[in-house]
């Protein structure tokens, strides 16, 4: 039964006479292998240097040849990633794509003017990959995994007689699969579909040779179906399918590589959530019941946060409180505040066993200004109402902020709480100071995926304690003004926003 599939589609031939259907040539495959960004990549002759050695020894191993198996007869290097001119008619484009934390390798089939996905390899990489991949046994056991993962498979050059055929491996790779199948394949560019026509299946038998140039395997004939013609090139290929023994060979690449490991689709997605960048627009309003004014307050917020690139890690905000006004006891009330901050993430992952509920860890000191200026109506000690004044131009502003954030497919949460203290006479600022308490949770949803671009969705909430406080030098000498030297509030903003990350 597993071999229906393939004599399906082997049956299926006839079938799609009508369409045009391009034979796959095992004697003339070229393939382009370049880099994507490579002028900012290659940017000395050091990595320069690098990337030839490593898109050559790559390029090498996969060429068919009698000491190793292969699927190109002729490929190129290429330090840009400009559409290669002159494309030969059936052609291969391998392109190197770096992001940060991880690298993609993009691998697509040309017929008729098109290029056609057809297989893509993404790694978690820490490490500088034009330095770790150019490792002779490294892009022997990548190349390894291309081949595998491919369609057309390897080529088989066809001998005639005998019960048994041989196969040559370089000695440090795995045993072949243990059956493979000849074929000849065809694609049909419209529908991007693969037609293989089976030709023989072979079994590995237990007996191999060592060779100067590498490993002879032994296979014996167990059905063909048609003539396989002497000297004849064909495609062979895994009985089992595409990619059967990708672990394998990530175990491979992992042993002679640091940090540098196979990531599914599910985990490629979220790597590029975790290093994208954000900049958004929140606002939220206050929710707690009171009578001061501040309880009547908004917020309006910008913020910044650099996951990738040279400034990976950099953080900025800027909350500002519009002014509120409100009358209470025959007086005017106003209060109004804004805060600038400029820090730096640094960022943990957790013990595996948490990051079922926890996927990062961070914390942010941060630095910045804030400005307030407030009149609020109190009761003195002679049970007379009077405006008290607080304001503060330009002073210095100390944070610190830890999170915890779940990465989802289709959103990101974080849990933090935060401590910022604004302390009167680092600058001129009538000696007022500022703390300020909160926890809270933002939550991010996916709204619009573009290529280079998303845009999410975000809702936040978070409660404070906030305090004003005077300097009590500041304060006139008599006793019903020292009984408002200080204020403090308990806040609830909930609210939410837009941001765009890339």
């Amino acid at each position: 039964m597993r071999y229906l599939w393939i004599m399906m589609l082997f049956l299926s031939l006839p079938g799609h006479a009508a369409e045009e259907y391009v034979p796959v040539d095992p004697k003339n495959q070229k393939a382009y292998i370049r880099l994507q960004d490579g002028a900012k990549i290659l940017s000395g002759e050091t990595s320069q240097a690098q990337w030839l050695r490593l898109c050559q020894g790559l390029g090498q191993n996969l060429l068919a040849n009698n000491s190793s198996p292969g699927f190109l007869a002729e490929y190129l290097c290429q330090r840009e990633e400009k559409e290669p001119a002159g494309a030969a008619e059936a052609s291969w484009r391998i392109t190197f794509i770096t992001r940060p934390k991880f690298i993609d390798i993009d691998i697509q089939f040309q017929v008729k003017g098109q290029w056609t996905p057809v297989q893509t390899f993404s790694f978690h990489l820490e490490g500088e990959f034009l330095e770790d991949l150019q490792k002779a046994s490294v892009l022997r056991f990548l190349s390894r995994m291309i081949l595998e993962s491919l369609p057309t498979g390897w080529i088989y050059t066809h001998k005639a007689g005998g019960k048994t055929t041989e196969l040559i491996m370089h000695p440090d790779m795995p045993l072949l699969p243990e059956e493979l199948l000849i074929y000849q394949l065809h694609f049909v560019p419209g529908r991007n579909l693969w037609l293989p026509r089976v030709k023989a299946r072979l079994r590995r038998t237990q007996e191999f040779r060592n060779l100067e140039q590498g490993r002879a395997e032994s296979f014996e004939w167990k059905r063909t179906y048609g003539t396989l013609k002497d000297g004849e090139r064909y495609w062979i290929q895994n009985s089992e399918g595409r990619n059967q023994r990708q672990a394998e060979f990530e175990k491979k690449i992992n042993g002679e590589t640091q940090g540098f490991s196979l990531l599914n689709l599910l985990d490629r997605m979220l790597f590029e959530s975790f290093t994208s960048n954000y900049a958004g627009l929140r606002y939220g309003h206050s929710f707690v019941q009171g009578d001061s004014v501040i309880t009547q307050t908004s917020l309006i917020s910008l913020l910044l946060e650099l996951r990738s690139g040279p400034l990976s890690g950099l953080r900025w905000y800027y909350d500002l409180t519009p002014q509120a006004q409100q009358t209470r006891f025959g007086l005017q009330e106003h209060f109004e505040m804004s805060r600038a901050s400029l820090g730096w993430a640094w960022e943990f992952t957790p013990p595996e066993s948490w990051q079922f509920l926890i996927s990062r860890i961070d914390l942010q000191p941060k630095i910045g200004l804030l400005n307030l200026e407030s009149e609020l109506a109190v009761q003195n000690s002679l049970g007379e109402y009077r405006l008290t004044r607080f304001e503060a131009k330009q002073v210095l502003n100390l944070n610190a902020e830890l999170g915890l954030e779940k990465e989802l497919l289709w959103m990101r949460s974080r849990l933090w709480a935060s401590y910022s203290s604004a302390q009167a006479g680092l600058v001129q600022s009538n000696k007022v100071s500022v703390t300020s308490s909160r926890v809270g949770v933002d939550a991010y949803f996916d709204l619009m995926k573009r290529p280079g671009w998303d845009l999410k969705i975000m809702g936040f909430g978070f409660a404070e304690r906030l305090s004003l406080e005077r300097d009590s030098e500041d304060l006139e000498a008599s006793a019903s003004d020292l009984a408002i030297r200080e204020f403090g509030f308990n806040l609830l903003f909930i609210g939410g926003g837009i941001t765009i990350s890339w």
